[in-house]
């Protein structure tokens, strides 16, 4: 998988093509002898710098007080000190006229850092056993290269500085360079922060190289998602030998995990144009936007918000852009995200006590107008005379949503956003009183078959056009006559059966004994 090109600290940062830096003598004389952090940097550091760059609190996140720290970078995870280049930032800010020369102490110290940084390649101590060169990169006696050609045969290693690499009868310990352990992930890639890039196995710390690219984008916690583990991308190995780690394949083979498959997705990485596809992380969902972000475009908005999914997202979505509205748990007002690991987590989020004229109705009721498209004209199937059916007219009381869809409890319930548009209707008892076979047709968007409209005894079966709200569909006489066919007696007094409920000029008295199901009769005493 990885092609291992050096088992150094990760924090001895190589740059492509380091060893054609051209190298300055240092501005002091008499500097003739190698220049190492065991005898000459740590001294230093520690009268002049560690004061104020120590721990976790160290300014500017640079942590002087260990050799680790020291080549490692601030809080952008960059390393200030790259063997042989005096460009490094730890150089280039120590000499005079630098922001931190005042600190060092004097130019002679200034000296010394960039001979011990150019010449001597950061130089960890003089080598007392192994041959010159032990810990330059650069060097054909670079300790990593010799490891590499035992076969990483680490027990050479460990019969001098012991099993766990703390110091054994060699009194140094392996771990002043590499972090936790030199088998460690970070000894080959990583930096500081973390065992991902920056900086990659081959030296590079600019994410436009494969190599570094989004690591740091993914494997910190973001504004938009927690942290995600090595795993969701590579085979992460257990131990360095692992089967498909130390390979000679260049590059290292992206294995997407479950989250980017979520859903079935089938995600793809494309090295030609260094971009992830068809991937659950990057839109490959309902209501997704399936982005191809370039992995190499860190910092140019590839992954901002809404590049994923639209705000708000495409139909069948309600057209809302109030996002917490029904992500009141993921989201807020200004489309912070709350909780990071309701969001990116392979599912839909969504409170259950979201309010169901969120996304549609208005402040009377959760019918429409607006539908979910953000539509009021009843010219729309979404508006139509919904609040012809869900408020009290003339002739009936209000009829109940679910006397024509199913009625969610929660946001999240089946049946409710699960699917594309329309709203499905699915008609009530209601509608299907006396076995009246209810039918809805979108094409030409009438109820049909529907007690409501007349589907019974002496009814007229009337299929009213949902669309044409205004225009006498569901006036009094259109769903039975006036007086309703034979066999019903053709007398147009209503109150002689049925007092109390309808007036002789066909006006409804009491609205919860017309179209309840049943015919009430009522007769005078």
């Amino acid at each position: 998988m990885r092609r291992i090109l050096f088992a150094f600290s990760i924090l001895l940062a190589v740059l492509a093509g380091c060893s054609g830096l051209k190298k300055e003598s240092p501005t002091a004389p008499g500097l003739t002898k190698p220049v190492t952090y065991e005898q000459d940097i740590r001294p230093m550091l520690e009268a002049n710098c560690v004061r104020c760059h120590t721990g976790r609190e160290a300014q500017g996140g640079y942590d002087l007080s260990t050799y680790i720290g020291l080549l490692g970078g601030g809080k952008d995870g960059v390393s200030n000190a790259v063997p042989g280049d005096v460009r490094s930032l730890l150089v280039r800010e120590t000499q005079p006229g630098g922001s931190q020369f005042v600190y060092v102490g004097s130019e002679e110290n200034a000296a010394i850092l960039r001979t011990w940084v150019v010449r001597d390649s950061l130089a960890l101590a003089q080598p007392t056993v192994h041959p010159l060169g032990w810990t330059d990169v650069r060097s054909a006696n670079f300790h990593g290269k010799a490891l590499k050609a035992s076969g990483w045969d680490f027990t050479v290693c460990q019969a001098c500085h012991g099993a766990d690499y703390s110091g054994g009868i060699a009194k140094r310990a392996c771990t002043a360079c590499h972090i936790g352990s030199p088998e460690g992930c970070r000894t080959c890639h990583g930096g500081a922060l973390n065992a991902a890039p920056p900086r990659d196995v081959s030296g590079n710390l600019e994410s436009r190289f494969k190599g570094v690219g989004a690591h740091q984008a993914h494997v910190q916690e973001g504004p938009l998602s927690r942290a995600f583990g090595c795993s969701e991308c590579h085979v992460a190995p257990r131990a360095i030998k692992d089967p498909g780690h130390l390979d000679e394949t260049p590059g290292a083979e992206v294995t997407f995990g479950a989250l980017a498959k979520t859903g079935g997705a089938v995600p793809v990485y494309d090295g030609a144009t260094v971009t992830c596809q068809n991937t659950y992380c990057h839109g490959a969902f309902r209501w997704g936007a399936s982005a191809r972000p370039v992995w190499t475009k860190v910092g140019e908005g590839e992954a901002a918000c809404g590049t994923c999914h639209g705000l708000p997202p495409a139909a069948p979505h309600p057209t809302i852009t109030q996002c917490q509205l029904c992500h009141s748990e993921v989201v807020d007002a200004s489309r912070n995200i709350i909780d990071k690991g309701k969001h990116v987590n392979g599912k839909v989020e969504v409170a259950s006590l979201a309010a169901c004229n969120a996304c549609h109705g208005g402040p009377d009721n959760a019918a429409p107008p607006k539908d979910v498209a953000g539509r009021t004209d009843s010219s729309f199937t979404g508006v139509g005379a919904h609040q012809s059916h869900v408020k009290e007219g003339s002739v009936a009381k209000a009829i109940a949503c679910s006397e024509c869809h199913v009625a969610p409890q929660s946001v999240g319930d089946p049946g409710h956003i699960d699917t594309d548009l329309p709203a499905e209707v699915t008609f009530g008892a209601l509608a299907r009183t006396g076995g009246a076979s209810a039918a809805w047709d979108h094409a030409s968007a009438t109820c049909q078959n529907t007690y409501c409209h007349g589907t019974f005894k002496g009814g007229a079966s009337a299929r009213p056009v949902w669309t044409k709200v205004g225009s006498g569909q569901g006036a009094c006489g259109t769903c039975h006559g006036l007086p309703p066919a034979s066999p019903h007696p053709q007398v147009k007094l209503c109150s002689l059966c049925h007092q109390g409920i309808a007036t002789d000029d066909q006006k409804v008295i009491d609205k919860g004994l017309h179209m309840n199901g049943k015919v009430d009769l009522v007769f005078p005493q």
